[in-house]
């Protein structure tokens, strides 16, 4: 299982912006890194998919 993050922001929807990590490939390794960066735990978490805050307006999104 391949993990993906990606950027989101409740003003616009997806964001373009890079990561300032390089992502592992496992979806529960990617999980720990976000939350490690963000230093908050994800607000949802399922097993293909977790939303981790990282401020208000912000958050990083992991699917697998």
């Amino acid at each position: 299982m391949t993990a993906s993050i990606q950027w989101y922001s409740n003003a616009g929807a997806q964001v373009n912006k890079p990561l300032p990590f390089q992502p592992q490939a496992n979806f529960y390794r990617a999980v720990a890194q976000c939350v490690a960066f963000a230093g908050n735990e994800p607000t949802y978490m399922r097993s293909v998919m977790a939303i981790i805050p990282v401020d208000a307006n912000r958050r990083l999104v992991v699917t697998a």
